[in-house]
């Protein structure tokens, strides 16, 4: 592969990345975020720096904080060069909305087995979760009619 094939193929990556309906974000083997797609920023409701560091810095202390069953954080798992996945977790923003996400976070591992990175990945489950309170209200009226049409007839 030439080096021109090799910029196509970063340069389709990237745009592939950026325009992920997903949140996706690239921590080095320091724990430090270097890559955030803005659907993530989005997701976790993390104003965009434009250009400045200050949106990953924001990234970066959520991910401190968010705890896994263990009380550890994210980073630590990761680090530690182990997967996680994490579903349906309350998430409140810096703004103090509520949100119901999914994180998952997968270790990358150089030659020597060490840990070089890895990736996090972000959905945002709120509206699925607010539509199964909906069916599951839904359902209960249903079920007092059903119960009030045995009961009265």
């Amino acid at each position: 592969m030439i080096a021109e094939d090799i910029t196509i193929t970063e340069k389709f990556d990237r745009e592939i990345i950026n325009s992920s309906p997903i949140g996706i974000a690239y921590i080095n083997a320091d724990g430090t975020i270097v890559y955030a797609n803005s659907m993530l920023l989005q997701i976790m409701q993390i104003p965009d720096g434009n250009g400045d560091n200050s949106s990953m810095m924001m990234l970066q202390e959520l991910l401190c904080i968010i705890e896994t069953d263990n009380n550890r954080s994210i980073l630590d798992h990761l680090l530690a060069g182990e997967t996680f996945q994490l579903e349906e977790i309350e998430y409140t923003s810096t703004s103090g909305s509520k949100k119901w996400i999914n994180l998952s976070g997968n270790p990358h591992f150089n030659s020597d087995g060490k840990v070089s990175g890895a990736t996090l990945i972000c959905s945002d489950v709120t509206q699925y979760k607010e539509l199964q309170a909906q069916l599951r209200q839904a359902q209960k009226m249903e079920a007092l009619g059903a119960i009030d049409k045995w009961c009265c007839t």
